[in-house]
Order: structure tokens, then C-alpha cells, then sequence
């Protein structure tokens, strides 16, 4: 499975430097996540490249199929804060009476 590496830095402050990515497979496989590979990938234009970290997680592991999931585990080994994604919904202005009605034609029925 594959983890970009700018998305996992949205959640979590990774290690940082030429070696950075590196750094991170190494601890990651050292817990238990083995790391396959770690790639740059370049985008057209140049202005949008990043680094993938291609791991194999096992069927025992959903928590981590996912870049959150991931983020979490690099947050406990490298003793760093999470930051998790808003999840509130935003508020609208119609009110929930108006969204809906029911009318009930036959109580017997």
C-alpha cells in the first residue's frame, strides 16, 4: 500500500532531512510495517512532488490502511502529536423542520 508522504505530514510532523524518509521506513519496519520502498514521484510541472512509502500491511492491521491510520503509528514511535482532521460538519442556515416533513394519510393502515 502506498502513503504520501505530504499527506501523512498533514497529521503528524515527520522526520525531516535527506534522510528523512529513510529515517521513517527504518523505524517503521523496526515496528512491525514492512517498508517495500520509498520513491520520489515527480508531477508535470515540477511544482507538486512528493516521496511515497510503499508498505505491506497486513490483513491484522486495518487501523493503519489508511493515512491517518499511519499517522497515528508514526506518532507514537517517534513521541509526536497527532493532529486529527476537523469532523464536525459545517452549520447551514435552513433549519432541520424545514429540510423535511411526514404526513401520515392513513393511521390505520
Amino acid at each position: 500500500m502506498e502513503f504520501s508522504l505530504r499527506w501523512l505530514a498533514e497529521y503528524v510532523d515527520l522526520p525531516v532531512g535527506p534522510d528523512g524518509p529513510q529515517q521513517l521506513a527504518k523505524r517503521l519496519t523496526a515496528a512491525g510495517f514492512a517498508v517495500e520502498g520509498v520513491r520520489a514521484v515527480a508531477f508535470p510541472g515540477g511544482s507538486s512532488d512528493d516521496t511515497v512509502i510503499d508498505i505491506d500491511i497486513t490483513t491484522n492491521r486495518p487501523d493503519a490502511m489508511n493515512h491517518l491510520g499511519l499517522a497515528r503509528e508514526i506518532a507514537v514511535l517517534f513521541d509526536r502529536p497527532l493532529r486529527l482532521p476537523p469532523t464536525a460538519p459545517p452549520e447551514g442556515s435552513e433549519r432541520v423542520e424545514d429540510a423535511a416533513r411526514i404526513e401520515i394519510d392513513d393511521f390505520a393502515g
